[in-house]
């Protein structure tokens, strides 16, 4: 029997080196296939979110990071949960895609050039528009100490690398309404 993508998906970890995941191909938005260390993994129907299940309005998530890997899979998760997704390379360009449509939710790296997660977040607590919109960090390096100074300086969440499905969900359904019922298998 074959798995859905998010089922496929779940027990794996983001940001993890001992797994590394490309997007090789991404045929009508459906059709998606994986290696891990160029050994193919899975290819699977993606299940986009249907008219039904999406509600009158998405919940809409900004995905600022440097990395493009985890930008396009932390998008197409989103998006297999009826979220609408946009995506920034870095904090400058984020900033800029948020104040044009402004998001319903933040998801940055903290670790990036230019402008990092720390600058980005203090540049979108002192705009009026974007101040009230939550902003979670994303990172695989802070201490404890750090992680508290980021919730001081604004943040309303931080998610550790390596980070699964299950928890990329549940940091997002606590600040965003996910039509499909946002429950990562088991």
């Amino acid at each position: 029997m074959a798995r859905s993508f998010a089922e496929w998906v779940a027990p794996m970890t983001i940001g993890s080196t001992d797994l590394i995941l490309f997007i090789l191909s991404i045929l009508s938005g459906r059709i998606l296939s994986c290696t891990q260390r160029g050994r193919p993994l899975q290819t699977w129907l993606a299940e986009p979110a249907s008219p039904a299940t999406m509600g009158s309005a998405m919940s809409r998530v900004l995905i600022i990071d440097d990395d493009p890997g985890i930008r396009t899979l932390v998008e197409l998760l989103l998006q297999t949960q009826g979220l609408q997704t946009d995506q920034a390379s870095q904090g400058e360009e984020g900033l800029e895609k948020a104040r044009q449509h402004p998001p319903d939710l933040f998801l940055c790296d903290l670790d990036m050039p230019v402008m990092d997660g720390i600058e980005t977040l203090a540049e979108i607590r002192r705009d009026p528009l974007l101040k009230p919109i939550p902003f979670v960090l994303i990172t695989g390096m802070a201490s404890v100490a750090q992680e508290r100074r980021m919730m001081r300086g604004g943040a309303n969440g931080i998610l550790r690398k390596p980070f699964s499905f299950a928890a990329l969900l549940e940091i997002v359904r606590a600040h965003v309404d996910v039509p499909k019922g946002g429950q990562a298998p088991a």
